[in-house]
């Protein structure tokens, strides 16, 4: 049985769920991305209309459970790169360019994140449009150090997969109970600078910065960027902050940061 493709429902003048005839459409052909583009065009609009879009794109994104895609630039750039993101077919077609050019060397290169060293492929495992057993499989046609590290690397996703099916109280808390008695802070303006790659550390606001494009951040990187928020903010690794919800904040906030500009007269400038 083929497995339908997802749909991108690219939300423009219609931030509703009930009475979308192009929801109902959408839903009978596939799974369905709900997209919202935040134009350009929107800074020529009036502080008091951004506020209203931006508190509605909120609820919207409330109403389906934190899964509203929010990207910024312009529409015909956008949609076209969401929608080859989506599905099945894309995470195939960027698995077999990795197997191709990226396979070779991956032992070494993908501890760098200056490099295209990684197969990029942590979203479409997540969500199943790949099953690591496809991969395996593929990746036993080839021999070598780099095979044999893509391998290790699989298998540490799946050792922790498992545990978290043993131990799922393990997303919110940690597996050694000392560890819940540490003290943290509340998160603050370091916290919000640290969302948004402002901390003026240049490899943890690279990382935030390329999450925020992009949806992804280099394995090495989030390693440097989850320490500085734990060891030196002393925020609590749980609070709430996922790859498209940081996306999504600084969007929403950019409908909401021209209030000065509206004021001093430099609209457009």
């Amino acid at each position: 049985m083929t497995e339908s493709r997802p749909v991108v429902l690219w939300f423009r003048r219609d931030l509703r769920l009930r009475d979308l005839p192009a929801l109902v459409a959408a839903a009978d052909v596939g799974p369905v991305v709900p997209l919202f583009v935040v134009d350009p065009a929107l800074a020529g609009t009036s502080a008091n209309r951004r506020a209203h879009l931006a508190r509605s794109l909120r609820e919207l994104d409330r109403q389906l459970d934190g899964r509203l895609v929010v990207r910024s630039g312009p529409p015909e750039r956008v949609v076209p790169e969401v929608v080859a993101e989506a599905g099945e077919a894309a995470a195939r077609h960027r698995w077999e360019e990795f197997l191709d050019r990226g396979l070779d060397d991956y032992a070494t290169d993908r501890d760098r994140p200056d490099l295209p060293g990684t197969s990029r492929l942590s979203v479409a495992l997540r969500f199943g449009e790949l099953h690591p057993r496809t991969l395996l499989a593929d990746v036993a046609r080839h021999g070598g150090d780099d095979a044999r590290a893509f391998r290790a690397e699989l298998a540490w996703r799946e050792f922790h997969a498992d545990r978290l099916w043993h131990r799922p109280e393990a997303v919110r808390h940690p597996l050694r109970p000392e560890f819940a008695r540490m003290e943290h802070d509340e998160p603050g303006p370091a916290y919000d600078a640290w969302c948004a790659g402002r901390t003026g550390f240049p490899l943890v606001d690279a990382g935030m910065r390329q999450l925020v494009a992009t949806g992804w951040m280099h394995n090495r990187v989030r390693m440097v960027t989850a320490s500085f928020l734990v060891k030196d903010l002393h925020v609590h690794w749980t609070h709430p902050v996922v790859d498209h919800a940081v996306e999504r904040r600084e969007a929403l906030a950019r409908l909401e940061s021209l209030d000065s500009s509206d004021r001093r007269g430099r609209m457009g400038a």
